[in-house]
């Protein structure tokens, strides 16, 4: 999770608000619950941008949120940069996320 500095009153002792953006790194047993129902919860809840890390595809989807819905801002495989739309600059080369050392 992260929360922008204009939200640091999100972060609490026990419990934090909304934040900004949320990773999830999929496998096996997760990936239907990360596609679809966290998905569906972020929105909902108002989670402005949801990266989905898929190891065994060595893929990086990111959505963004925009008027309440999800939408697909890029899909990047090896060789490329995953980029975020909330965090002006913050891009991630893929071999990087998907590296076994």
């Amino acid at each position: 999770m992260f929360f922008s500095e204009e939200h640091r009153d999100r972060i609490g002792e026990k419990v934090c608000g909304v934040p900004d953006l949320v990773v999830e790194v999929t496998s096996e047993s997760t990936e239907r619950t990360d596609r679809e129902e966290k998905l569906r919860e972020y929105e909902k809840a108002g989670v402005g941008e949801y990266w989905i890390v898929d190891p065994e595809a060595r893929v990086v989807e990111v959505y963004v949120l925009r008027e309440g819905k999800y939408e697909l801002s890029g899909r990047w495989g090896e060789g490329e940069k995953a980029k975020s739309e909330i965090l002006r600059g913050f891009e991630v080369e893929t071999e990087d996320i998907f590296a076994e050392d």
